[in-house]
C-alpha cells in the first residue's frame, strides 16, 4: 500500500548480493544484473558483495562480505533524505544502528528466530536484542511474541496478523471464467446421485 499511495519502496535483498566482479563483467557486456523490477513505485535491489560466494568458506571472510554489503546498504540509504527502513530480520541489526540518525527505522517482528545451533541462537538474541534496542519503532504481530519482546522494550506495539473480508470475498471474474464455471455446474450436474 506504501507504493500505491506514490511512496518509493525499496526491498533491498540482503541476502542475495551480486558479486561487484560480476557486476563489473556484465557492465562491460551491458547486461542488466541489478534486479531492479518495478512495480508502481516497488524496486527490488541486490546490493552489491566484495567476495563471490564460493569464496565465504570461513566465518572472517563471510563476516567482511556482510560488512561490505552493510557499507552498501548505508551508502544507499544515505541518498535519501530521511527515509524509512523497515526490517524483518534479526541480523539487520547492524545497518539499523549505521543508520540510526539517517532513517526512521522499524522492526517488524514476524516470527520468533531461533537455532539449534548454540552459537547461531545466541548470535540471533543479541542481534535481535540490539535491533530491538535501536529501532525508532517496533511492531510484532501476535500476543505471545509481545509478551516475549516485551522483557527486551516495553513499547512494543501490536499489530495482529489478520485480513480485509470485504477485499477477499469480493470476487471479479472475467466473462471467460464465468463461461468456465458455468461448464463446470453443468457437468457436476450431470452426475447421477449419490455424488460424494
Amino acid at each position: 500500500t506504501l507504493s500505491q499511495k506514490n511512496h518509493d519502496v525499496y526491498l533491498v535483498l540482503t541476502k542475495y548480493p551480486v558479486w561487484v566482479g560480476r557486476h563489473l563483467l556484465n557492465k562491460l557486456l551491458r547486461q542488466k544484473d541489478y534486479d531492479f523490477s518495478r512495480y508502481n513505485n516497488f524496486k527490488l535491489i541486490r546490493p552489491l558483495s566484495l567476495l563471490p560466494n564460493f569464496l565465504l568458506f570461513s566465518q572472517r571472510l563471510a563476516t567482511l562480505n556482510q560488512k561490505s554489503i552493510n557499507w552498501f546498504i548505508f551508502f544507499f540509504i544515505s541518498i535519501f533524505k530521511r527515509p524509512l527502513l523497515w526490517c524483518f530480520d534479526p541480523e539487520d541489526a547492524e545497518i539499523v544502528k549505521r543508520v540510526k540518525y539517517k532513517a526512521i527505522t522499524l522492526y517488524d517482528c514476524v516470527d520468533y528466530f531461533s537455532s539449534l545451533n548454540p552459537e547461531a541462537e545466541n548470535r540471533i538474541k543479541k542481534n535481535e536484542t540490539e535491533l530491538v534496542n535501536h529501532v525508532n519503532h517496533f511492531f510484532v504481530n501476535s500476543h505471545i511474541l509481545k509478551k516475549i519482546k516485551s522483557k527486551i522494550r516495553p513499547d512494543v506495539n501490536l499489530v495482529p496478523q489478520g485480513f480485509d473480508l470485504e477485499s477477499f470475498t469480493k470476487v471479479v471474474l472475467t466473462n471467460e471464467e464465468k463461461q468456465e464455471i458455468r461448464l463446470i455446474r453443468k457437468s457436476l450436474r450431470l452426475i447421477p446421485n449419490p455424488k460424494v
